[in-house]
């Protein structure tokens, strides 16, 4: 017969170790995700536009409400998230502008950017709605480990703990 403790142990360990290949999987995928802002960035210097681009925010905004529904998520958070991400991005952009890194050979075309960011939402809100209806929801978050999976990106602190907040309000509809 089995004890008890032991098999408490046991399931401790298994879902400690379940917990932390999903929130690094969800934090790389943010990773990547922005990452792609510097080809926008590289993009947008290459043809004298502006960081800023309030028609197409409009246009992301609406598709993270379609999300959210499509996902069963709360659209509000979902929302304020997706507007954290937005601010991460040009953030980023906003760098890239400054350092002026237009250096790239190869300018990557605007839709084949817009049509990867759209892929990797689609992956970032399935793998939250996965994670919303386990258990433990996104209480086992720990920003240490999504501070330091963003490291490479030109993010600063205040925007990097918005990001992580707002990502932790999501919630599933009720």
């Amino acid at each position: 017969m089995i004890n008890k403790h032991l098999l408490a142990v046991l399931l401790l360990c298994f879902s400690s170790t379940s917990v932390a290949k999903e929130n690094p999987s969800i934090y790389s995928v943010i990773q990547s995700r922005l990452s792609l802002c510097h080809d926008v960035a590289t993009y947008k210097i290459h043809n004298k536009i502006a960081v800023e681009n309030k028609k197409q925010e409009e246009i992301v905004l609406s598709k993270a409400v379609k999300s959210a529904k499509q996902f069963a998520l709360r659209p509000e958070p979902v929302i304020k998230f997706t507007q954290a991400l937005m601010e991460s991005c040009k953030q980023i952009q906003r760098a890239d502008f400054n350092r002026n890194q237009s250096q790239q050979i190869e300018v990557p075309p605007l839709k084949k950017i817009r049509e990867e960011l759209a892929k990797h939402n689609k992956r970032l809100f399935t793998l939250l709605a996965t994670q919303l209806q386990a258990p433990s929801q996104l209480t086992n978050l720990d920003y240490s480990t999504f501070s330091n999976t963003l490291s490479t990106l030109p993010l600063n602190k205040v925007q990097k703990r918005d990001l992580f907040e707002t990502m932790k309000k999501i919630q599933l509809e009720k």
